[in-house]
């Protein structure tokens, strides 16, 4: 509805470098690999990402948009993790990775027109 949810949580989307501008995602991304990075007693470090997308109560894989692939589900694992099953996971090793990755599932994210984006200004 226009009030900056995807500009808080991304940053501007012609912007997407410039750390002053980050939104809350590719910041707390860079917190986490700096952390990595600073901590010594962490010699390996595996992280893998998915995006997803809730548009009118059904999960989406906006990193495999393919409308044949197996439905999503969110499972829950015996030592109660949460889990969304046959949704793509891609190793990452650098933020630049990520932003990389933030910029295509964006352009698979549903934008559809509100009423109240309509008539907004």
């Amino acid at each position: 509805t226009g009030s900056g949810k995807t500009y808080t949580m991304f940053g501007p989307e012609d912007d997407t470098n410039n750390p002053q501008k980050m939104g809350i995602i590719p910041r707390s991304i860079s917190y986490i690999f700096s952390e990595i990075e600073e901590d010594d007693e962490i010699l390996e470090a595996r992280i893998k990402v998915s995006f997803v997308e809730i548009y009118k109560e059904q999960l989406r894989d906006l990193l495999n948009p393919n409308k044949k692939a197996k439905k999503l589900a969110i499972r829950t694992g015996a030592n109660g993790e949460m889990r969304i099953s046959n949704v793509t996971e891609t190793h990452v090793l650098t933020l630049l990775d990520v932003l990389q990755l933030i910029e295509i599932a964006n352009s698979y994210r549903t934008k559809a027109e509100t009423s109240m984006n309509h008539s907004s200004s």
